[in-house]
């Protein structure tokens, strides 16, 4: 956690212990959002490294997605990469940790551009599985796991990679 993580999260939130329309208010409010912001664009700086096949889910995610060759279950003949960072629910906007994984085949992950092919093609080349920590709730929710027919059938890949 970096110190500037630190500096926001020792804010108070807006209007708990706060004037909401007072400056004080106003000016954290708007360093938060800057800050957000900010790891945002990161992460979208960063998506160019990732395969082609990977852009559309890394976009939707308010955290960076980073190769991951030696951590945790491997599988031989596929690259891995993982994110986490804090994302709220959709149903109740609970603020939750979020952890996310996905598997690529090494044929799929050698282009980062885009190409018409890979417009074209509607299937998914990649594996993924997402976690949930509920901090209010101390609960773990195993929330996606799709295997896309990407992993090896009969080596109990998807029971491994999601444990």
């Amino acid at each position: 956690v970096s110190d500037l993580q630190k500096f926001f999260d020792a804010l108070p939130e807006e209007g708990v212990s706060a004037d909401p329309c007072s400056p004080v208010a106003a000016t954290t409010g708007q360093l938060r959002l800057d800050f957000e912001n900010e790891l945002r664009c990161q992460a979208v700086q960063l998506d160019s490294q990732l395969p082609q096949v990977l852009h559309g889910p890394a976009n939707g995610l308010p955290y960076c997605l980073q190769a991951a060759p030696e951590l945790g279950f491997q599988l031989d003949g596929f690259l891995k990469f993982c994110g986490a960072g804090m994302n709220t629910t959709l149903l109740d906007q609970e603020h939750v940790l979020e952890f996310s994984t996905y598997y690529v085949a090494t044929k799929h992950a050698a282009s980062t551009g885009h190409s018409l092919i890979g417009l074209l093609d509607r299937a998914k080349h990649y594996a993924e599985f997402v976690t949930l920590y509920h901090p209010s709730t101390r609960r773990l929710t195993i929330f996606k796991v799709f295997l896309n027919d990407v992993l090896p059938t009969g080596r109990r890949a998807g029971v491994r990679a999601a444990a």
